[in-house]
């Protein structure tokens, strides 16, 4: 039963939140518990007795969870003025696409933290108290 959590967010530090992936991965956690178990469709057992029968955690918060650590580490190596600003900065030449502009994974750490999100995850606590507050929405 541990492998389920690492397999499904084996470096999803850096991957793109989306409505879409949600709805795969949710299911995804769902289907695999069921399979752990030995239980059936047909048993019409509810989604809440099977998370407390495997007491795994859910798959969508310890990848958000995780997501946010690296933008904590990203942001001191940031400060540090490394290799990390040439990466955060690049922008590619040529046109854009038509339709809206793809999320990127700035943005999600943006929403998340807000402004001035280097400045805030310089301070460890500050930026675990920040992440703990966010889990808990």
């Amino acid at each position: 039963m541990q492998c389920i959590v690492p397999i499904m967010t084996y470096a999803s530090e850096t991957w793109i939140i989306t409505k879409k992936l949600e709805s795969k991965i949710r299911p995804a956690q769902m289907q695999m518990e069921r399979k752990l178990l030995g239980v059936r469709w047909e048993e019409k057992r509810t989604k809440a007795s099977i998370k407390e029968e495997t007491k795994l955690p859910d798959v969508l918060q310890r990848i958000k969870s995780s997501k946010r650590s690296w933008a904590g580490h990203v942001a001191r190596a940031l400060a540090k003025e490394n290799w990390y600003d040439s990466i955060r900065d690049w922008k590619p030449s040529g046109r854009r696409s038509r339709g809206r502009p793809k999320k990127r994974w700035i943005d999600y750490i943006r929403r998340y933290a807000r402004t001035n999100w280097i400045d805030r995850a310089q301070d460890r606590d500050q930026w675990q108290e920040l992440r703990e507050a966010y889990v808990q929405q």
